[in-house]
């Protein structure tokens, strides 16, 4: 499962977050960081050894994509965060992040190029709750890139900055299914997207809050709002074919009081506005 983000500022603070380039080894914003285990993280590209070093080839990609200089607000990096599937095997963990990385890669129109950074985090996201670590965080993928896209209009560019045109509704509902069917294709394992929605979206500080009460991630959240879903439209059936079965051959049951299966499952084109 992916989700994005998109920033206007303070993208060298996010890159220093991303690569732990921390005083003393300690996240000072984030406590759910083990620096413990940091030494298990690991990068897919490397654009630098240091923040600055990252955040100055990112700035060269700037350079070389036209953008209105008197524009406020421009979003100048969107970053997609790809979350291990429980049922990834722990052998193909790696093959599915660089998998990952290359079905981001196949969507963008600048492909690696704009890609500065792409860190694998297995130190983040644990949970204590009485003392005790209740939820051990899933591993995960940051994927941070200039969001360029192809520009005919302004002469001497190839690539502008629009991070809106890489973040249409249309692009973001076909992006789960594509990415599973790429995964499939590769040969990994690794569920990201089951064709039914999971609810509305968790804020990173709402899961934490929630996760700290319950012991449960954000996927486990969402697995359990999909099983509830699937059980509610068993049950739905179940009772149906009952009704069907135990009424007199001459009554007739229409399916006004219980809706139809496509009226049950109306939202599910609206998942991806969810997840991201």
């Amino acid at each position: 499962m992916a989700r994005i983000q998109k920033y206007h500022t303070g993208i060298k603070k996010v890159i220093q977050h991303n690569i732990r380039e921390f005083k003393n080894g300690k996240c000072p914003t984030n406590l759910e960081v083990n620096s413990e285990k940091t030494k298990d993280n690991y990068s897919l590209i490397c654009r630098g050894n240091t923040a600055k070093e990252i955040e100055n080839f990112r700035k060269q990609i700037t350079k070389e994509c036209f953008y209105y200089k008197n524009r406020k607000n421009i979003v100048w990096v969107n970053e997609v965060i790809f979350t291990l599937p429980h049922d990834t095997p722990p052998e193909q963990e790696r093959p599915f992040f660089e998998e990952s990385l290359n079905y981001l890669i196949s969507t963008l129109p600048m492909g690696s190029r704009c890609i500065f950074l792409a860190e694998v985090h297995c130190d983040e996201g644990q949970v204590l709750k009485d003392g005790k670590t209740v939820v051990q965080g899933q591993k995960h993928l940051h994927v941070m890139y200039v969001p360029a896209v192809k520009d005919i209009q302004h002469d001497g560019y190839a690539f502008k900055i629009c991070s809106d045109a890489l973040t249409r509704r249309a692009m973001l509902k076909k992006f789960h299914p594509n990415y599973q069917k790429w995964l499939n294709s590769a040969g990994v394992k690794g569920t990201v997207y089951s064709g039914k929605t999971s609810g509305k979206g968790i804020s990173v500080k709402s899961l934490k809050e929630i996760s700290k009460a319950t012991g449960l991630s954000l996927e486990h959240i969402q697995n359990l709002e999909i099983e509830n879903k699937h059980l509610h439209e068993k049950v739905q059936e179940l009772e149906n074919t009952i009704l069907h079965s135990t009424v007199e051959p001459e009554h007739s049951w229409g399916t006004d009081s219980w809706g139809t299966s496509s009226e049950w499952g109306n939202n599910i084109d609206k998942e991806h506005e969810k997840l991201w």
